[in-house]
């Protein structure tokens, strides 16, 4: 699909949204009648090109992931973001990694947590989450696959084929200390999809 296309679409999509749900005031955003503006003007910006796949049913891509990783905790020197590339990918169950670059980083960690997404065979997110002061290291599967090892049995499961990246960025605010969700409906789904756009076009 054509970037002026995927803009479009990523419009509309956007007029689809239910702002009232009821959700907890953690994860609020309000309708922002600019966010059209700022997706027009990504025309001219093919840098953000890449935070359209988080519109509608999308599959988060690495850059994606990682511009709303950042958006989320850039400021928050207590968690570590590992970025995606770091770990490659799993494939056929074994992660593909630059073994001195991970444990160069996982050395010098020094906040309270570190958070990890991993793809798997590059169309299925993981997560794993460390926290350092417990020495506990969680392995989250929003789809309870054959990957998953230990999970907090309050987050998510996922019951379709395309929001794993949400999921294990809802598990992430989670871990970090944002209010479980629980089960999620599309409606509200969509909602913090957009939520999740809003912070990478602001």
């Amino acid at each position: 699909m054509d970037a002026i296309a995927q803009i479009d679409k990523a419009i509309v999509w956007t007029k689809t949204i239910c702002f009232d749900t009821k959700i907890d005031p953690w994860y609020l955003v309000e309708e922002d009648e600019r966010l059209l503006d700022g997706l027009k003007d990504t025309r001219l910006q093919s840098t953000g090109f890449e935070i359209l796949d988080i519109v509608g049913r999308g599959h988060f891509s690495d850059a994606s992931l990682s511009r709303v990783l950042e958006k989320l905790y850039s400021s928050n020197s207590s968690v570590v973001v590992v970025t995606p590339d770091l770990f490659g990918w799993v494939v056929g169950r074994k992660i593909t990694m630059d073994t001195e670059s991970v444990e160069a980083i996982l050395s010098t960690i020094s906040g309270e947590c570190a958070i990890i997404p991993i793809s798997c065979n590059s169309n299925h997110w993981c997560a794993i989450m460390i926290d350092i002061a417990k020495r506990i290291v969680y392995i989250y599967d929003a789809m309870r696959s054959s990957y998953q090892y230990s999970v907090r049995v309050d987050m998510g499961v996922q019951l379709d084929n395309y929001n794993c990246g949400l999921f294990i960025l809802l598990a992430f605010e989670h871990f970090t200390g944002a209010p479980s969700l629980g089960r999620m409906d599309k409606k509200l789904m969509m909602y913090l999809r957009y939520r999740y756009l809003c912070m990478c076009l602001h």
